[in-house]
């Protein structure tokens, strides 16, 4: 029964994270998390939306790399756990590497990043977009260029992706004019 209110409250803050009602999103999270301390899902989740909106910075980077902690040592714990092969989840690096650029914390961002992309699970649109802005504000416009490009290789049909393919178009068509 815990499990599937748990869930449903998740579910739930997607909805709200997708209708823009960010403090409703954040009340479930918060929830969440309280419940479960030890759900890296849950701590990256809520670190990410308020890195995002730029909402309690500090406080999310915390909780991102608390996630990114959680995460390794419940992999470390698998049957079928390889260090040679065991890696971070790409989103939960994008995560971090979010809330570093939100807080102009650029260089690291982008190293984060680079190793967000190397997971071939998140070879998402909104990972190259956030590499793109970062390498934007690094001054690094091929770079930038090439992030933007892959990321627009791998979009996918739903509505928040469609949405971010044209802004990421026009973020590309400036930085091509503005050689």
């Amino acid at each position: 029964k815990d499990i599937l209110s748990e869930q449903f409250r998740y579910e739930v803050s997607n909805i709200y994270v997708e209708l823009k009602k960010i403090d409703l999103a954040v009340a479930h999270l918060e929830f969440l998390v309280k419940k479960r301390p030890d759900d890296p899902t849950f701590q990256n989740d809520l670190g990410f939306i308020w890195a995002d909106n730029g909402m309690n910075l500090k406080e999310a980077e915390s909780l991102i790399r608390k996630a990114i902690e959680l995460d390794r040592e419940q992999r470390k714990k698998r049957k079928n756990f390889d260090p040679k092969t065991d890696q971070d989840s790409g989103a939960y690096l994008d995560s971090l590497g979010w809330v570093l650029f939100k807080q102009k914390k650029n260089t690291e961002a982008k190293e984060w990043l680079l190793k967000a992309i190397e997971d071939k699970k998140s070879q998402h649109l909104e990972i190259f977009d956030h590499l793109g802005d970062v390498l934007t504000v690094l001054g690094e416009r091929e770079g930038a260029v090439r992030a933007f490009e892959s990321g627009l290789k791998v979009v996918s049909d739903n509505r928040r992706d469609l949405e971010r393919k044209a802004a990421v178009e026009k973020k590309l068509e400036k930085l091509k004019n503005s050689k």
